[in-house]
């Protein structure tokens, strides 16, 4: 044995290593194994869009434990190998953005299957037509008062206030929405969705209000881009003339 395997140094070596056989492996490994077995219980719990807490850890480690068939009575799933393994594999808590039905988790595959084909159309069409003849537009809405969503507090304060100069200026205020060819070339005009109280400039605004050549600047009550401002004749013909 020492012959064809030159880590074996005596017999005790090999008589500790058939008690770990025996055994399930050392101790090391089966922490290893147990770690496994909770990391991929979490990612699936992720993907399924469940909440999750150090508990569910703990429980899925007990698990693992218990199919390895260890009778080692030192692992416990303690809160410090939980923190450690959050650490270790940058698990964090994180405040839920949004909340989603599970029928939206289910259509991911068939959504991202329909965008494939999709991409795969355009491509077709654009090699045929040519890509300086394939427009994409998308619309970004910018704040007049940019401000955090997060602030520092004392533990425990239930409701948190920050002053803004203007509430309405925090949210959406004007909304930019270019239109780009295929070959990277950016098309005129630029349209401007600005933010006026009744959704039309003012007179004096309207006499006064500087229009260059190549942006095209309406008004609507939010400053967002509905739909109605594209009813206008007007907007239809300047912003598709091209």
């Amino acid at each position: 044995m020492q012959n064809r395997f030159k880590k074996v140094k005596s017999i005790k070596q090999l008589r500790r290593w058939a008690h770990y056989l025996n055994k399930g492996g050392t101790y090391r490994e089966k922490i290893s194994r147990i770690c496994k077995f909770t990391l991929d219980n979490f990612k699936a719990a992720i993907r399924a869009g469940l909440v999750i807490h150090d508990e569910d850890l703990r429980k899925w480690a007990l698990q693992a434990q218990k199919q390895i068939g260890s009778i080692d009575v030192r692992f416990r799933a303690s809160n410090n190998w939980i923190n450690r393994f959050k650490k270790s594999h940058r698990i964090v808590s994180r405040k839920i953005n949004k909340f989603v039905t599970r029928k939206a988790l289910e259509n991911v595959e068939e959504l991202e299957k329909l965008a494939n084909e999709f991409v795969r159309e355009v491509k077709q069409h654009a090699a045929e037509i040519g890509m300086e003849n394939v427009y994409n537009s998308d619309q970004s809405g910018f704040q007049l008062e940019m401000h955090s969503g997060r602030t520092l507090a004392a533990e425990g304060e239930k409701k948190i206030q920050c002053v803004a100069q203007s509430i309405s200026s925090t949210t959406h205020s004007y909304t930019l929405q270019p239109l780009i060819s295929g070959d990277g070339k950016l098309i005129s005009p630029l349209f401007l969705v600005l933010k006026e109280k009744n959704g039309q400039f003012g007179p004096v605004v309207e006499s006064t209000l500087f229009r260059p050549i190549n942006v095209l600047v309406v008004a609507s009550t939010s400053g967002k881009l509905t739909t109605g401002i594209y009813q206008y004749k007007s907007v239809q013909n300047k912003l598709f003339n091209i």
